[in-house]
């Protein structure tokens, strides 16, 4: 998330909130950007709804000026990413 270049006065909020199953939504997470030229990587678990069928609300609110928020989410996806195995202890060595 960020601002887009070249925006001086860009100051938004970001808000990630999950619907879940019955309607029920729960927030995610809120960002607050200013223009800077940087960008935030916005990286979350969302493991405890792995099998749910959900629905997520990307929002971005001014906190300044509206003609000046100038926001971005650059390219939102969800991935999937295998879980690393877990360390196992080699077998014991034969005793001569």
């Amino acid at each position: 998330v960020g601002c887009a270049q070249g925006s001086d006065g860009c100051d938004v909020s970001f808000q990630l909130d999950i619907q879940l199953p019955g309607g029920g939504t729960t927030n995610l997470g809120v960002w607050n950007e200013v223009y800077d030229g940087k960008t935030r990587v916005v990286d979350l678990d969302l493991a405890a709804y792995t099998g749910q069928t959900v629905r997520f609300l990307l929002r971005m609110v001014a906190n300044g000026r509206p003609a000046l928020a100038n926001g971005i989410w650059f390219v939102p996806s969800i991935r999937n990413q295998p879980v690393p195995p877990t360390a196992t202890a080699p077998p014991p060595y034969p005793t001569p």
